[in-house]
């Protein structure tokens, strides 16, 4: 999805991997600020996990939103 973006593996119960990003390297990625993001997340408008204080948009959740981005665009 990124080249070269680095992220956090995270292995949930069942044994699946989830990668999860930093709210900056989401917003680089959805070309938006960070704060931007953060609204978002309050909105309840993008999924975010919290990991020691720390919030993390999971993969899955920027493939979705890229979608939307891609869907509102045509």
């Amino acid at each position: 999805m990124c080249g070269g973006t680095s992220f956090l593996f995270i292995v949930m119960t069942g044994g699946d991997e989830m990668k999860l990003y930093t709210l900056k390297q989401a917003a680089e990625m959805l070309g938006v600020s960070r704060w931007t993001i953060y609204k978002a997340i309050e909105k309840g408008q993008i999924k975010a996990v919290t990991i020691s204080d720390r919030r993390r948009i999971p993969q899955t959740e920027l493939e979705r939103l890229t979608e939307a981005k891609k869907d509102d665009a045509k």
